[in-house]
């Protein structure tokens, strides 16, 4: 293994001597592509850190991929370490130069101590880590959303970019603690081995006590009193430049989805759509797949916008990705902590084989856009999360359900830890969970998984850009506001374009005009494998029969019944056949209503086995949508029905209630119990507690 020479005001750029590179057109997937390794006192590294290299400075030893970009800085008293990219864009200065950036960070410390160093951050982009180390500080910093997961362990000094470089390392036995083994969005700090922990986003950590704390946010939102117009031209300015800075001297492979935080990136990144390489992936689509017909609408919706978008672009395809081997399930296993697409890796890296690609994703938007608004609780912040916390682990893994209490006392002393009962005007404990374990926990081990084909840049991942963004109100997050301004800056052309549904603007906005003037036409009743009741059974709040309909392929609740909790069920049954076989149910849901002014009336209800599975605002949509429920066994009853949810004075309720259904069956292909829908806005409940 190469050692390099002592540094005295040491800066690298580029790649470090190491052996030679094996080439993208062999489509490896390496062990810890783009990882890095500190120690403070030298030690030998052999197995899986075999192929590092390293550099010996002062004041401990940095263990580096080949893929691996870093700066190091030493002075007499003090070594800044940058590992990674990184992007500094103020109000008055932009810098994409890391050797630069180190300078002025070796700077701000030296006038100002930590607390220059974090103001410092604030308008540093990028996915990197960042070392500060002097005779009496240890400090290790990472990006604003920690891309670049960081992991310690505690009571050895060691940080890595991987757990299980440490685990290894230390011989870490599995932690016993209940929250460690949750989905990564649920761990908090803690991952799967005892003595090591996740670097949480907003928190520094302290090398010399083997703490983590809370640095930002500094105090108020300083952006909640600007001018939208102030705000919105410098989130411009502050997200071109630094596609500008990221895209210098680099091959871009740009994502292009339906959604909208895709839509933002590609608007965006308007300047360079003659110099990147965009690409979809996709699938044929499947009936019993919601999810390869979820994908196929991205194509069908892409498709549309590269109609006027002049840009270099290419569709992979799910049937065309070339098998993993088990060695390469096995080197992703240790590679990454979660798994995302890992069918796409050697896609990627047939598509880019170019060893200075950079892909800009956008999926961190989502910090903005007040994911989880259904759980506001703005007079009790902290009720809320608590109820998420609950919701989330009982759904994700149902089994806990008689130690709930004991899971929730863990999550408790981590929410105390993270200050989240402490936090300035501005944030709210909701935001600050989907920004730092949502997004910092889980989709840090998606980059991580991605590594092996390319660096990924995200410009959102900026503090100041996520102060303006979390600025504007509930309802404005909630809609995308900030987003779809941003894009009628850059590229207006791209709102015309739907989002998630291959309906553009102008069709959107005559659907709806036609739904408030025609009535939703009957469907087709009759289809094999299933027994469709022939009547609509009105229920009271408390199951009590008041009253029936005949079922003619609407179900809606009629005028007069409109009241809290009553209902319009219709009952279906999976009809056994010979072979006894499970069965795929599939109904097809058209109710023409939409109004956002009129949630929380009426709801659609799946229910399996007296279970509900499923719940939907009909106010929500007009477009139709399709459910599956997956490997029923025959005889299993369904029930499908149109709650209301409050009491209704106005008969013309009763017109919005009215839900086509088009309801089948066919033998399951599936072997676990699932419900599937292509309706983002479905409320999905575990199907396995269902029996």
């Amino acid at each position: 293994m190469a050692i390099f020479e002592s540094l005295t005001l040491l800066a690298s750029k580029g790649r470090p001597p190491f052996r030679s590179i094996e080439s993208k057109s062999v489509m490896a997937i390496n062990l810890y592509p783009r990882g890095f390794l500190y120690t403070r006192e030298s030690i030998h590294l052999a197995g899986d850190l075999d192929g590092f290299g390293s550099r010996t400075t002062n004041r401990g030893t940095f263990w580096l991929s080949r893929e691996s970009a870093f700066e190091i800085i030493e002075s007499q008293s003090t070594l800044i370490a940058l590992i990674g990219h990184a992007q500094h864009v103020s109000e008055y200065a932009a810098s994409g130069d890391t050797r630069e950036i180190c300078g002025q960070l070796l700077d701000v410390w030296s006038s100002n101590g930590a607390a220059g160093v974090e103001e410092y951050l604030y308008d540093l982009g990028g996915r990197y880590t960042l070392f500060i180390l002097t005779d009496q500080h240890q400090l290790v910093y990472h990006d604003a959303h920690g891309m670049r997961s960081v992991y310690f362990a505690k009571d050895h000094g060691f940080v890595s970019s991987h757990e299980r470089i440490l685990a290894d390392l230390i011989d870490a036995t599995p932690c016993s603690i209940t929250v460690s083994g949750l989905p990564l969005a649920l761990r908090w700090r803690f991952s799967r081995f005892n003595g090591i922990q996740a670097l949480q986003p907003n928190h520094r950590l302290d090398l010399g006590t083997g703490t983590q704390s809370r640095y930002f946010p500094f105090g108020e939102n300083p952006y909640s009193r600007v001018p939208e117009k102030t705000r919105l031209e410098m989130a411009h300015r502050l997200w071109t430049e630094q596609i500008r800075l990221i895209a210098d001297g680099k091959n871009v492979a740009l994502s292009m989805t339906g959604g909208l935080d895709s839509r933002v990136s590609l608007a965006m990144s308007r300047n360079i759509w003659g110099e990147a390489q965009a690409f979809t992936y996709t699938a044929i689509p499947r009936k019993e797949s919601a999810w390869s017909r979820s994908i196929y609408q991205d194509e069908a919706i892409v498709q549309q916008i590269l109609d006027v978008v002049d840009i270099d672009h290419e569709f992979l395809r799910r049937h065309e990705a070339p098998q993993l081997t088990a060695a390469e399930k096995s080197t992703l296993a240790k590679n990454t902590a979660g798994q995302h697409g890992q069918w796409l890796l050697k896609l990627y890296q047939a598509a880019f084989p170019q060893s200075d690609t950079i892909h800009l994703r956008a999926n961190l938007h989502e910090t903005a856009r007040n994911y989880f608004h259904k759980y506001r609780t703005p007079a009790e912040p902290l009720r809320g999360l608590r109820k998420l916390m609950r919701d989330q682990t009982l759904q994700k893994v149902p089994a806990l359900e008689p130690r709930i209490d004991s899971v929730m006392r863990e999550f408790e002393e981590q929410i105390q830890l993270a200050g989240y009962a402490n936090l300035p005007a501005g944030y709210e404990p909701l935001d600050m969970y989907y920004w730092e374990l949502r997004q910092g926990r889980w989709f840090s081990e998606v980059f991580n998984e991605t590594d092996c084909a390319f660096e990924t840049a995200i410009p959102f991942n900026h503090r100041r850009l996520i102060d303006i963004a979390l600025s504007f109100d509930a309802k404005q997050r909630q809609n995308g506001y900030f987003f779809k301004e941003l894009i009628n800056r850059s590229a207006p052309f791209l709102n015309f374009y739907g989002v998630n549904t291959t309906k553009n603007l102008y069709e959107q906005a005559r659907g709806v005009q036609r739904a408030k003037t025609k009535p939703i036409e009957a469907q087709n009743l009759l289809s094999r494998d299933v027994t469709i009741g022939a009547q609509i059974d009105v229920m009271d709040e408390s199951g009590n029969l008041m009253a029936t309909r005949p079922y003619e392929g609407i179900l809606y609740l009629p005028a007069g019944q409109l009241k809290k909790n009553y209902s319009a069920e219709l009952t279906v049954n999976v009809t056994p056949n010979p072979e006894k076989l499970p069965l795929d149910l599939y109904i097809t849901v058209n109710n023409g209503y939409e109004n956002a002014k009129a949630a929380g009336y009426l709801e659609f209800v799946v229910s399996v086995d007296a279970v509900d599975v499923l719940r939907h605002d009909l106010a929500t949509r007009a477009e139709p949508f399709g459910i599956t429920l997956t490997a029923l066994p025959t005889g299993t009853p369904v029930t499908i029905r149109i709650r209301s949810l409050r009491d209704i004075q106005r008969d013309s309720w009763a017109s919005a209630s009215r839900t086509g259904l088009r309801i089948s069956a066919r033998p399951s292909r599936q072997t676990a119990r699932k419900v599937l829908t292509d309706n983002p806005d479905v409320q999905l409940f575990n199907p396995a507690s269902v029996n």
